[in-house]
């Protein structure tokens, strides 16, 4: 029988909320592939060091960046009110220079904040969140893998900001037991119109490593070197199963039949020019000729 890969993610707060953002800076849910992706990492990375993540961590967690869109099955949600709240704006280095002086710093430490926006997203009806990976039968690697994915995520903290604490688990279930698992199920789809996620791709992993590295070294002798955007990724368009689809449409161009330039009516025209296009393409369908619309009286412009 099929089966799938099943990452759980369970978040602990009561009145479970998620705070992450898309690329854009716009509310995510559900959370991204590429974000669970690098909560995983990082509990791998806290979990084995150096020789033992190279030994027991990057195989697998390169299997899993080489898988598939993931399907996600995710609880209800809604958008909550934005509102703010201050946070420190890194700014003590220059109350404690003045401390260092033995001077009274013009603010004081509780003074140095600044004001963030936070629009949180409220979960309804549940607190889980599945990501679905199809495994066939072919598919001997994540036995290798199964176990050491597993403890990886044991040790995941949160997903997207520090406060979205979670606990996750990995689980090989039936692929009929994760058809009825309880949620919204979001499927990747090749839809231009869908929203898009961030999903890892092959290189991930060695880019997360290298921005880590280059975190750490951001401050040297010849001053601060910002660490670069991650751009190891690629954008894929998901939906809900029960969202339809954008209809298919053709974008026609009405010209005037006499002067070159195109011809436009007022709106309450529109079912005659609605069916000029019908009639010039249902012509134009029979006879094989590029369609034209005709009978249209091109002194009407009101």
């Amino acid at each position: 029988m099929p089966k799938c890969l099943c990452i759980s993610v369970t978040f602990l707060d009561p009145v479970p909320a998620f705070h992450g953002r898309g690329s854009a800076g716009e509310p995510e849910w559900p959370p991204s592939p590429l974000r669970l992706f690098q909560a995983l990492l990082a509990a791998a990375a806290s979990r084995w060091r150096e020789s033992q993540f190279d030994e027991y961590a990057r195989p697998a967690l390169e299997w899993l960046q080489h898988q598939d869109p993931p399907v996600i099955v995710a609880p209800g949600h809604h958008i909550a009110l934005p509102f703010r709240l201050p946070v420190p704006n890194n700014d003590l280095d220059v109350t404690a220079l003045a401390w260092a002086k033995r001077q009274k710093p013009r603010k004081q430490p509780s003074e140095l904040k600044t004001m963030k926006n936070v629009t949180p997203t409220l979960m309804m009806n549940g607190d889980v969140i599945h990501y679905l990976w199809p495994l066939d039968d072919a598919d001997r690697d994540f036995a290798k893998y199964r176990a050491t994915l597993s403890q990886a995520a044991h040790c995941v903290t949160h997903l997207g900001w520090g406060v979205d604490m979670v606990a996750a688990d990995v689980h090989e279930i039936p692929a009929g037991e994760a058809d009825h698992l309880k949620g919204e199920r979001w499927l990747p789809v090749e839809d231009s119109s869908a929203t898009g996620y961030r999903v890892p791709v092959p290189e991930t992993l060695d880019s997360l490593i290298q921005r880590h590295q280059a975190f750490l070294n951001r401050l040297g002798l010849d001053g601060f070197r910002p660490v670069s955007p991650l751009s190891a990724f690629r954008v894929v368009g998901y939906r809900r199963a029960s969202d339809l689809g954008a209809r298919p449409y053709v974008a026609f161009k009405l010209l005037h039949p006499v002067l070159e330039r195109l011809a436009w009516f007022s709106a309450t025209r529109a079912n005659c020019v609605a069916a000029m296009a019908r009639h010039a393409m249902a012509t134009s369908r029979a006879t094989g000729s590029t369609p034209m619309c005709t009978g249209i009286d091109p002194t009407a412009r009101k």
